[in-house]
């Protein structure tokens, strides 16, 4: 990750994973909040990705944006640790899922 901040490279690394998934299914956000939308949609609803993740991409961008602008919220080393093992988890998820669904893709387009 080249950005130094740690609960920013979480994001990004929870983001690029949401959207690798999202474009494996044919679908591509606008924003961050609609990749959230769209991840829990197309993925969480329908048990592609585990309940326990709900929400975690919100947590940790609305975190971040408290952090960086608004300065409300001070993370500590225990809660960098928790976030950064969660988005590992995250991630981890959507590697595994990840050739099952491109060839899910290929095989519609096929179709089509």
């Amino acid at each position: 990750c080249p950005i130094v901040d740690a609960k920013q490279c979480k994001v990004y690394a929870a983001l690029y994973a949401a959207n690798a998934a999202l474009a494996a299914k044919g679908f591509v956000a606008q924003s961050h909040s609609g990749t959230n939308t769209l991840l829990g949609y197309h993925f969480i609803k329908k048990g592609l990705i585990p309940a326990e993740f709900k929400g975690l991409f919100g947590h940790i961008e609305q975190a971040r944006i408290k952090a960086d602008y608004e300065h409300q919220v001070k993370f500590d080393r225990e809660d960098a640790e928790h976030w950064l093992a969660r988005a590992k988890e995250f991630v981890a998820v959507i590697e595994a899922s990840l050739p099952r669904w491109l060839d899910e893709f290929a095989e519609r387009e096929q179709q089509s």
